[in-house]
């Protein structure tokens, strides 16, 4: 394995990169290093370990009948793919319904029957975005 990039055929680096605030492929925002925003879940969810491209949820509590959870995020070109896993319920999956160039709409389902899911008090999500 090489440390180099390459770019179309074209070596143009060689060594460690750092990304601070955001990397794009071409004018499209790939990653960025801010934290999203939660602007919808159960009462006061946490944001921790990580920016944009892989960080976890705690959602909160008072969940009775929450199943889903809106992310900000920075603004990218074509919207956001995210992908995770419910950390908290083994029995319970999350998957992503909706997308904007700034959001992510998550749908926390049963694994096994495919139905909606409330969120229980603190559930722990794992989640990945990448702009497209």
């Amino acid at each position: 394995i090489s440390n180099a990039l390459t770019v179309d055929g074209t070596t143009t680096m060689t060594g460690a990169a750092t990304a601070t605030t955001s990397l794009s492929l071409g004018t499209t925002l790939a990653f960025a290093a801010t934290a999203p925003t939660i602007t919808s879940a159960c009462t006061s969810p946490t944001v921790t370990h990580g920016g944009a491209v892989s960080f976890q949820v705690d959602v909160g509590g008072t969940c009775a009948a929450t199943t889903t959870i809106v992310l900000g995020l920075p603004a990218a070109t074509n919207g956001w793919a995210c992908t995770g896993y419910n950390k908290s319920t083994a029995t319970a999956t999350i998957e992503q319904s909706a997308d904007s160039t700034t959001s992510a709409t998550l749908i926390n389902y049963t694994r096994t029957t495919g139905i909606a899911l409330a969120f229980a008090d603190g559930t722990d999500l794992v989640i990945s975005c990448t702009g497209r």
